[in-house]
C-alpha cells in the first residue's frame, strides 16, 4: 500500500529546501488564476469567475470597467456587486449552465437548461455569438408556433416562411398560449390564413405560388415579398 505520511514528508521537506518566499517571484497563470465577480439578479447573489463572462461579450468588458461616482467598480464585492436587471433568476442560471458546459465540456450539457428561449435571450443581449447560435439549434426542433414568435423577435432569417406554412397547413386552430406567443393581431391574421388554405385546397397542400397570393391577400404585399425573399434563407 502506498506511504501517505512518507509523501506527506517528501513534499514537507521538498518545501522546505525551497528558497526564501520573499526571493521568490510568484506569477498568477494567465488562463486558470481566476478573478471572481459578484452579480445580483433579483434577489439571488451569484459569484462567477470573471472570465467566464468577459472572455465572449464586449458588453460584460464593459460593465466590469466602468467606474461609478463614488469610483467603485461594480462585481469587485458583495456590496457592490452588478446588478442584471430586466431577467429573472432561473434566465439566468440556464444561460450559465450552457456558457460553463461550453468552457469545460465542449458544447456537452451534463445539466441541459429548462429553456433554451431565456438562453437565446440572454446570450442576445450580451453578446455571445456562440451560445446564441447553439441555443439556435435546439430551438429550430420547436414547434412551429415558437419558431414564428423566436423568428419575428429576433429576426432569424428563414423560419418565419416555414413556420407560418406549418401553421396554415395543420388542422386545427391556434390555442389561447398561442395566441399569447404570436400576439393577438398577427395571431389573428394566421387563423385566417390557415381557414382560406382549407377552405380553397382542402384535399392538398397549397402551392407556393397560391399559398403566397394568399398571404399578400391577409398580411400585405409588403410581407409577401419579405417572406419570398425569408424563404431562400430556409435550409431544413
Amino acid at each position: 500500500m502506498p506511504n501517505h505520511t512518507a509523501a506527506a514528508q517528501d513534499l514537507v521537506n521538498a518545501d522546505n529546501n525551497s528558497p526564501p518566499r520573499e526571493n521568490v517571484y510568484i506569477e498568477k497563470d494567465p488562463d486558470y488564476f481566476y478573478e471572481l465577480v459578484y452579480i445580483r439578479v433579483e434577489n439571488t447573489l451569484f459569484r462567477i469567475p470573471r472570465q467566464y463572462l468577459v472572455s465572449e461579450s464586449e458588453a460584460f468588458r464593459s460593465m466590469f470597467t466602468l467606474p461609478q461616482p463614488d469610483g467603485t467598480v461594480e462585481g469587485m464585492t458583495e456590496e457592490h456587486a452588478l446588478v442584471l436587471h430586466g431577467i429573472n433568476t432561473t434566465e439566468f442560471k440556464d444561460f450559465l449552465r450552457v456558457l460553463t458546459a461550453r468552457l469545460w465540456k465542449g458544447n456537452k450539457l451534463r445539466y441541459a437548461p429548462s429553456s433554451w428561449i431565456p438562453v437565446l435571450k440572454l446570450a442576445t443581449m450580451w453578446q455571445f455569438d456562440a451560445i446564441a447560435k447553439t441555443a439556435l439549434a435546439y430551438l429550430r426542433l420547436e414547434d412551429a408556433t415558437t419558431r414564428a414568435m423566436l423568428a419575428r423577435q429576433y429576426n432569424i432569417r428563414g423560419w418565419l416562411t416555414k413556420a407560418l406554412w406549418e401553421l396554415s397547413h395543420r388542422g386545427y386552430s391556434l390555442q389561447h398560449h398561442e395566441y399569447v406567443a404570436l400576439g393577438f393581431d398577427f395571431a389573428i391574421q394566421v387563423v385566417h390564413l390557415n381557414e382560406r388554405r382549407w377552405r380553397n385546397w382542402p384535399d392538398r397542400p397549397a402551392e407556393w405560388d397560391e399559398w403566397i397570393e394568399e398571404v399578400k391577400h391577409i398580411f400585405g404585399e409588403d410581407f409577401a415579398a419579405w417572406l419570398t425573399e425569408d424563404r431562400k434563407f430556409n435550409t431544413s
